[in-house]
Protein backbone atom coordinates (compact mmCIF):
# COMPACT_ATOMS: atom_id res chain seq x y z
CA UNK A 1 0.00 0.00 0.00
CA UNK A 2 1.32 3.25 -1.25
CA UNK A 3 0.60 6.73 0.21
CA UNK A 4 0.49 10.05 -0.56
CA UNK A 5 3.78 11.38 1.32
CA UNK A 6 6.08 8.55 -0.40
CA UNK A 7 5.29 8.93 -4.04
CA UNK A 8 7.91 11.19 -5.03
CA UNK A 9 10.46 9.13 -3.12
CA UNK A 10 9.53 6.32 -4.97
CA UNK A 11 9.62 8.31 -8.10
CA UNK A 12 12.72 9.25 -7.33
CA UNK A 13 14.06 5.29 -6.59
CA UNK A 14 12.47 4.21 -10.00
CA UNK A 15 14.73 6.48 -11.50
CA UNK A 16 17.39 5.56 -9.75
CA UNK A 17 16.86 1.67 -10.47
CA UNK A 18 16.58 2.45 -14.27
CA UNK A 19 20.49 3.65 -13.82
CA UNK A 20 21.48 0.57 -11.72
CA UNK A 21 22.43 2.88 -8.75
CA UNK A 22 24.17 0.49 -5.93
CA UNK A 23 24.27 2.41 -3.37
CA UNK A 24 21.22 4.03 -1.96
CA UNK A 25 20.62 6.15 1.50
CA UNK A 26 17.08 6.99 2.60
CA UNK A 27 16.67 9.56 5.78
CA UNK A 28 13.41 10.26 7.19
CA UNK A 29 11.98 10.23 10.64
CA UNK A 30 11.06 6.80 12.52
CA UNK A 31 7.85 5.40 11.39
CA UNK A 32 7.65 6.52 7.91
CA UNK A 33 7.93 3.51 6.39
CA UNK A 34 12.08 3.47 5.00
CA UNK A 35 12.02 0.21 5.02
CA UNK A 36 8.93 -0.66 2.99
CA UNK A 37 9.66 1.95 0.29
CA UNK A 38 13.52 0.62 0.45
CA UNK A 39 11.84 -3.12 -0.43
CA UNK A 40 10.37 -1.58 -3.52
CA UNK A 41 13.57 -1.58 -5.30
CA UNK A 42 13.89 -4.97 -5.21
CA UNK A 43 11.23 -5.29 -8.00
CA UNK A 44 12.70 -2.44 -9.74
CA UNK A 45 15.81 -4.18 -10.62
CA UNK A 46 14.73 -7.56 -10.58
CA UNK A 47 16.79 -8.66 -7.32
CA UNK A 48 15.68 -12.61 -6.37
CA UNK A 49 16.53 -11.55 -2.63
CA UNK A 50 15.65 -8.32 -0.13
CA UNK A 51 17.94 -8.98 3.31
CA UNK A 52 17.23 -6.45 5.74
CA UNK A 53 20.54 -6.01 8.46
CA UNK A 54 20.72 -4.89 11.79
CA UNK A 55 23.38 -1.74 12.16
CA UNK A 56 25.83 -3.82 14.47
CA UNK A 57 29.55 -4.52 13.30
CA UNK A 58 29.04 -8.35 13.65
CA UNK A 59 25.81 -8.41 11.42
CA UNK A 60 26.91 -5.95 9.05
CA UNK A 61 30.38 -8.04 8.82
CA UNK A 62 28.70 -11.50 8.52
CA UNK A 63 25.95 -10.34 5.95
CA UNK A 64 28.55 -8.35 3.67
CA UNK A 65 31.03 -11.81 3.59
CA UNK A 66 28.41 -13.64 2.53
CA UNK A 67 27.26 -11.07 -0.24
CA UNK A 68 30.87 -12.32 -1.94
CA UNK A 69 29.52 -15.95 -2.38
CA UNK A 70 26.04 -14.74 -3.97
CA UNK A 71 26.05 -14.86 -7.69
CA UNK A 72 22.15 -13.81 -8.16
CA UNK A 73 21.09 -9.91 -8.09
CA UNK A 74 20.09 -9.02 -4.29
CA UNK A 75 18.87 -5.82 -2.15
CA UNK A 76 20.22 -5.70 1.00
CA UNK A 77 18.98 -2.89 3.52
CA UNK A 78 20.75 -1.96 6.47
CA UNK A 79 18.38 -0.23 8.60
CA UNK A 80 19.21 2.87 10.82
CA UNK A 81 22.64 3.19 9.99
CA UNK A 82 22.62 6.34 12.39
CA UNK A 83 21.68 4.45 15.25
CA UNK A 84 24.41 2.25 15.45
CA UNK A 85 28.19 2.16 16.56
CA UNK A 86 30.87 4.16 14.39
CA UNK A 87 31.88 0.95 13.83
CA UNK A 88 29.04 -0.48 11.76
CA UNK A 89 29.38 2.94 9.12
CA UNK A 90 33.12 1.77 8.51
CA UNK A 91 32.17 -1.98 8.36
CA UNK A 92 29.85 -0.81 5.65
CA UNK A 93 32.14 1.39 4.06
CA UNK A 94 34.56 -1.31 2.83
CA UNK A 95 31.97 -2.79 1.08
CA UNK A 96 31.07 0.01 -1.37
CA UNK A 97 34.42 0.89 -1.88
CA UNK A 98 34.92 -2.39 -3.58
CA UNK A 99 30.72 -3.13 -4.45
CA UNK A 100 29.70 -6.42 -6.00
CA UNK A 101 27.72 -5.89 -9.62
CA UNK A 102 24.96 -8.00 -8.10
CA UNK A 103 24.61 -6.16 -4.99
CA UNK A 104 22.67 -3.56 -4.20
CA UNK A 105 22.97 -1.54 -1.09
CA UNK A 106 20.24 0.30 0.72
CA UNK A 107 21.28 2.48 3.95
CA UNK A 108 17.97 4.13 5.96
CA UNK A 109 18.62 6.18 8.63
CA UNK A 110 16.60 8.68 10.56
CA UNK A 111 19.31 11.79 10.86
CA UNK A 112 21.56 11.72 7.76
CA UNK A 113 24.03 14.39 9.66
CA UNK A 114 24.77 10.96 11.69
CA UNK A 115 25.74 9.20 9.19
CA UNK A 116 29.71 9.71 8.02
CA UNK A 117 30.59 12.15 4.89
CA UNK A 118 32.18 8.92 3.55
CA UNK A 119 28.77 6.91 2.93
CA UNK A 120 27.19 9.56 1.87
CA UNK A 121 29.57 10.81 -1.21
CA UNK A 122 28.92 6.84 -2.34
CA UNK A 123 25.26 6.30 -2.19
CA UNK A 124 22.22 8.51 -3.87
CA UNK A 125 20.17 9.98 -1.00
CA UNK A 126 16.49 10.02 -0.81
CA UNK A 127 14.11 11.81 2.08
CA UNK A 128 10.87 10.30 3.12
CA UNK A 129 9.07 12.91 4.84
CA UNK A 130 6.43 12.43 7.33
CA UNK A 131 2.91 11.34 6.61
CA UNK A 132 0.28 13.47 6.19
CA UNK A 133 -2.55 12.87 8.25
CA UNK A 134 -5.10 11.45 5.55
CA UNK A 135 -1.98 8.52 5.02
CA UNK A 136 -2.25 8.48 8.66
CA UNK A 137 -5.93 7.80 8.73
CA UNK A 138 -5.83 5.56 5.60
CA UNK A 139 -3.45 3.44 7.72
CA UNK A 140 -4.88 3.11 11.10
CA UNK A 141 -8.14 1.96 9.44
CA UNK A 142 -6.70 -0.24 7.30
CA UNK A 143 -4.64 -1.99 9.88
CA UNK A 144 -8.13 -1.89 12.49
CA UNK A 145 -11.10 0.06 11.65
CA UNK A 146 -13.15 -0.64 14.74
CA UNK A 147 -9.66 0.51 17.05
CA UNK A 148 -9.33 3.18 14.88
CA UNK A 149 -12.67 4.48 15.54
CA UNK A 150 -12.61 3.45 19.57
CA UNK A 151 -9.18 5.71 20.11
CA UNK A 152 -9.08 9.01 17.48
CA UNK A 153 -10.38 11.17 19.80
CA UNK A 154 -8.50 9.95 22.73
CA UNK A 155 -5.39 12.53 24.35
CA UNK A 156 -3.05 9.64 23.83
CA UNK A 157 -3.80 9.62 20.08
CA UNK A 158 -3.96 13.12 19.71
CA UNK A 159 -0.10 13.06 19.50
CA UNK A 160 0.42 10.34 16.61
CA UNK A 161 2.80 11.17 13.94
CA UNK A 162 3.85 8.17 12.34
CA UNK A 163 3.06 5.00 11.11
CA UNK A 164 4.86 3.14 13.97
CA UNK A 165 2.90 5.39 16.63
CA UNK A 166 -0.27 3.71 15.21
CA UNK A 167 1.41 0.30 15.99
CA UNK A 168 2.30 1.98 19.16
CA UNK A 169 -1.08 2.72 20.42
CA UNK A 170 -2.80 0.30 19.11
CA UNK A 171 -0.68 -2.13 21.24
CA UNK A 172 -1.15 -0.50 24.67
CA UNK A 173 -3.60 -1.69 26.95
CA UNK A 174 -6.24 0.14 28.98
CA UNK A 175 -4.29 0.62 31.65
CA UNK A 176 -1.31 1.81 29.56
CA UNK A 177 -3.81 4.44 27.76
CA UNK A 178 -5.22 5.80 31.69
CA UNK A 179 -1.09 5.96 32.39
CA UNK A 180 -0.72 9.19 30.16
CA UNK A 181 -3.42 10.69 31.94
CA UNK A 182 -1.51 11.20 35.16
CA UNK A 183 1.41 12.68 32.77
CA UNK A 184 0.51 16.33 33.03
CA UNK A 185 -0.41 16.01 37.13
CA UNK A 186 2.55 14.59 37.31
CA UNK A 187 4.75 17.49 36.00
CA UNK A 188 2.40 19.98 38.28
CA UNK A 189 2.84 18.06 41.50
CA UNK A 190 5.65 18.36 44.51
CA UNK A 191 7.04 14.67 44.00
CA UNK A 192 10.70 14.31 44.37
CA UNK A 193 12.68 14.41 40.89
CA UNK A 194 13.96 10.66 40.94
CA UNK A 195 10.42 9.65 41.69
CA UNK A 196 9.38 11.79 38.51
CA UNK A 197 12.23 10.76 36.59
CA UNK A 198 10.93 7.01 36.90
CA UNK A 199 7.57 8.29 36.82
CA UNK A 200 7.85 9.27 33.24
CA UNK A 201 10.52 6.05 31.93
CA UNK A 202 8.04 3.20 33.45
CA UNK A 203 4.49 2.15 33.72
CA UNK A 204 3.27 1.20 36.75
CA UNK A 205 4.18 -2.08 36.42
CA UNK A 206 7.34 -1.17 36.09
CA UNK A 207 7.44 -1.76 32.04
CA UNK A 208 9.61 0.96 30.14
CA UNK A 209 7.60 3.86 28.42
CA UNK A 210 7.76 4.88 24.98
CA UNK A 211 9.84 7.88 25.99
CA UNK A 212 9.58 10.02 22.82
CA UNK A 213 5.96 9.55 23.03
CA UNK A 214 5.51 10.11 26.83
CA UNK A 215 7.03 14.10 26.14
CA UNK A 216 5.35 14.15 22.92
CA UNK A 217 2.05 13.54 24.74
CA UNK A 218 3.17 16.30 27.45
CA UNK A 219 3.62 18.80 24.50
CA UNK A 220 0.25 17.76 22.51
CA UNK A 221 -2.09 17.96 25.68
CA UNK A 222 -1.03 20.67 27.20
CA UNK A 223 -1.12 24.93 26.94
CA UNK A 224 1.52 25.67 29.18
CA UNK A 225 3.92 27.33 26.77
CA UNK A 226 6.95 26.64 29.13
CA UNK A 227 6.40 23.03 29.12
CA UNK A 228 5.76 23.06 25.43
CA UNK A 229 9.47 24.72 24.92
CA UNK A 230 11.58 22.28 27.80
CA UNK A 231 9.20 19.11 25.69
CA UNK A 232 10.41 20.21 21.73
CA UNK A 233 14.15 20.94 23.36
CA UNK A 234 14.17 17.23 24.60
CA UNK A 235 12.54 16.01 21.38
CA UNK A 236 15.08 17.50 19.31
CA UNK A 237 17.99 15.81 21.38
CA UNK A 238 16.32 12.73 20.94
CA UNK A 239 16.02 12.89 16.83
CA UNK A 240 19.69 13.79 16.61
CA UNK A 241 21.13 10.91 19.06
CA UNK A 242 22.14 13.89 21.56
CA UNK A 243 21.15 12.12 24.68
CA UNK A 244 20.23 8.97 25.81
CA UNK A 245 16.20 8.34 26.74
CA UNK A 246 16.87 8.44 30.19
CA UNK A 247 19.58 11.33 30.22
CA UNK A 248 16.78 12.93 28.02
CA UNK A 249 13.62 12.44 31.00
CA UNK A 250 16.02 14.13 33.64
CA UNK A 251 16.77 17.07 31.52
CA UNK A 252 13.11 17.86 31.26
CA UNK A 253 12.37 17.20 34.35
CA UNK A 254 15.25 19.21 36.01
CA UNK A 255 14.34 22.21 33.61
CA UNK A 256 10.95 21.98 34.10
CA UNK A 257 11.74 21.97 38.14
CA UNK A 258 14.49 24.47 38.04
CA UNK A 259 14.54 25.85 34.40
CA UNK A 260 13.19 29.17 33.58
Amino acid sequence: MNFKFQEDTISQLQVLASYGQHSILISGPPGVGKSYVAKLYRQYVDAQDFIIVQPNVQAIKSQLSECYNIEYPVVICIENLDLGVAGAAYALLKFLEEPKSNVYMIVTCRNIKSVPDTILSRSASLELPPPIAADIEMYAQKKDSVKYQLLRTTAVWRCVRSFSDVELVYGMTRDDRSYFDTLLPLLKSNECISNMVWALGHYPDNRETPVEYVIRYIMCNTDDSRIRKHCISCLNDLSKNNLGVHAVISKLVLELKYGD
